[in-house]
């Protein structure tokens, strides 16, 4: 989740080359210091807080490696929603690209 919000996309594609990640685990808790939401995913915080020089690669590498773009937060947000939240446009045009339209 650190790596793919960040915007840190070597550390995302080592982690998901060398099979430790699970690209659809969950944020277990609520930081709302840092707008992030029980139940978020990687993707979601890629979409939401990576720059847009970096958010078309990570979510290329996280759907690539099986991640769910419709995964929900215990709130029912999904990736998209976070992306139109954080006004993060091409996390947005990433998304409806590979399909991810709620």
């Amino acid at each position: 989740m650190i790596a793919a919000s960040s915007g840190n996309v070597a550390v995302v594609e080592e982690l998901i080359t060398a099979g430790n990640v699970d690209v659809d685990s969950r944020v277990l808790v609520d930081i709302p210091e840092f707008g992030i939401q029980k139940g978020g995913t990687a993707l979601s915080g890629a979409v939401a807080f990576a720059s847009s020089a970096q958010v078309h690669a990570i979510v290329a590498l996280l759907i690539g490696a099986g991640a769910d773009p419709n995964a929900k937060t215990v709130q029912g947000f999904t990736p998209c929603f976070a992306a139109i939240g954080f006004r993060n446009s091409e996390g947005v045009r990433y998304l409806l690209l590979s399909r991810s339209y709620y």
